[in-house]
């Protein structure tokens, strides 16, 4: 059985203390679950702190694409939802992850648990 991570990162842009953050939100064993769970989550986030960019809700409310092709539309245009960078690498944000992750087994449980547990940290590094 295959599962998929959903994470939340938060990133904060600041010339005196940049600061990146994550945490595991929920763990689905449905993709579209939890591609819909994130993608819900990150709309509710733009509402919130951004108000409505119109060609951004165009698109993430557009009833004929997948939850999964709305999320990877935000990955995929990353400074377009979330701005451009002032101070660091990255603008300020916070974004749901989905990651996929095979199925434990009683052989690799450790290991398995241990990667679980780093994934936090591989994902913050793979929004470079």
């Amino acid at each position: 059985m295959t599962f998929f991570i959903v994470q939340w990162v938060s990133h904060t842009d600041c010339y005196k203390r940049a600061e990146t953050s994550a945490l595991i939100e929920k763990v689905y064993k449905i993709e579209e679950l939890a591609y819909s769970y994130a993608l819900k989550n990150q709309i509710q986030y733009f509402r919130d702190h951004y108000g409505v960019k119109n060609e951004v809700f165009k698109i993430l409310t557009d009833d004929k694409l997948s939850d999964k092709e709305k999320y990877n539309f935000i990955h995929e245009n990353f400074e377009l939802c979330f701005g451009e960078p002032e101070f660091t690498m990255q603008p300020s944000f916070d974004i749901y992850v989905v990651t996929e992750v095979e199925k434990f087994n009683d052989e690799t449980f450790e290991e398995d648990t241990e990667k679980l547990q780093n994934l936090t940290n591989e994902n913050i590094n793979d929004l470079d």
